[in-house]
């Protein structure tokens, strides 16, 4: 499944969640999406993906300080119709 790439509305993160899937899942409190996937408001990022331990870190600690972030989406979308992203950035 293909969506589009881009960056979301700034959002809150309402959950970091660590899976057995080799991925880890970031909720954001959204209404909606700019990759089109299914979820709207759920993205990932699998453990091997470069970077993807500062993601985690960046996630978790925007959530824990109740700080905006913006997320990267890549367009893939899995079959739970989670979005793929590539870079979380925290906002003023």
């Amino acid at each position: 499944m293909r969506g589009e790439a881009g960056w979301t509305a700034p959002a809150t993160v309402a959950a970091v969640e660590v899976n057995q899937h080799a991925r880890f899942t970031v909720r954001l409190n959204l209404k909606t999406n700019v990759s089109g996937c299914r979820d709207a408001d759920t993205f990932y990022v699998d453990y091997g993906r470069a970077g993807s331990e500062l993601m985690y870190e960046t996630a978790a600690d925007a959530l824990q300080k109740r700080l905006k972030v913006q997320v990267y989406v890549t367009g893939g979308c899995d079959l739970n119709g989670y979005s793929a992203i590539s870079a979380i950035r925290l906002l003023p």
